[in-house]
């Protein structure tokens, strides 16, 4: 028979050995949605234009994520229009995914893209704390230029 302070020890390890395990898995589960999020920003990043727009007035891209969905109407009606005032630019929709958006803006300069499209952004409450993506080059392009940044 074992003795009280043993059968302590034994409880104690027991619970040491759960609480690692359950901590691993956490870590596991964290490192696999941030992998996942990666991927998608991956992928989104070398989505081409699917417009009708010449290819050559398309070439870098401004993708716009931000948590949410809902309806993005009014904000995307804003940025096509903005766009089209300015000439520097193209509106080409959005995709939801999950409780996360993307908006995509092409144009031959995606710098020019995001100071135009900038303060209609900051101002909407749905995209006001999003991440914007430049992508510097056409998506086949090897490597892609990728700056993100916060609005």
């Amino acid at each position: 028979m074992r003795s009280s302070r043993g059968k302590w020890v034994l409880a104690a390890g027991l619970l040491v050995g759960t609480a690692t395990m359950l901590a691993v898995v956490a870590m596991y589960f964290l490192v696999y949605v941030d992998w996942r999020a990666t991927q998608h920003q991956m992928m989104w990043s070398k989505r081409e234009a699917h417009g009708p727009w010449p290819k050559d007035r398309v070439g870098q891209a401004v993708i716009v994520s931000f948590p949410g969905s809902g309806n993005l109407t009014t904000i995307e009606k804003e940025l096509a229009q903005v766009l089209t005032w300015n000439s520097v630019g193209y509106f080409d929709g959005s995709e939801c995914v999950g409780n996360r958006c993307s908006m995509f803006m092409y144009g031959p300069r995606a710098t020019e893209v995001l100071e135009v499209v900038r303060p209609i952004l900051k101002q909407d409450p749905v995209t006001s704390a999003a991440t914007v993506l430049l992508r510097l080059g056409p998506p086949t392009a090897n490597p892609v230029v990728l700056l993100s940044e916060k609005l």
